[in-house]
């Protein structure tokens, strides 16, 4: 975990950080699509570039994350997509970032936080000892 509150770093320190620490980079944001409209579904951004020196390719954790946060959050959908990020700057390793939707339909927050974060927990699990 490269923070405890939700504060911003910098790029150049998340890179600096994973590149040094990581063999892989997560970056997980909860969001809506704006303030009134929420989403039911869930986006995870790689940015799939000549990294091949590393077991984990980005396409294959994004698509074990994606089976898992659907698993467990009941999102109508989920899609990847391959683009670049300013999270994805500098990096080295391979990145992921996770756009959690936020749908109505979870009426308690720490529920739906605690099902997503289970869902990328067993991802990663997955991913990383696979």
């Amino acid at each position: 975990l490269t923070r405890k509150f939700d504060d911003y770093i910098k790029e150049e320190e998340r890179a600096f950080f994973a590149n040094e620490y990581a063999d892989l980079f997560l970056s997980i944001h909860l969001c809506s699509d704006n303030q009134y409209h929420y989403s039911d579904t869930t986006k995870i951004i790689i940015f799939e570039d000549d990294i091949t020196e590393f077991d984990i390719s980005p396409k294959k954790c994004a698509d074990i994350l994606k089976d898992n946060i659907l698993k467990y959050t009941d999102f109508s959908g989920a899609e990847i997509l391959n683009e670049y990020k300013t999270e994805f700057k500098d990096m080295k390793v391979p990145a992921v970032l996770c756009e959690l939707g936020y749908s109505k339909k979870y009426a308690d927050l720490n529920d739906f936080v605690y099902k997503a974060a289970l869902g990328i927990y067993e991802g990663m699990k997955e991913a990383i000892l696979n």
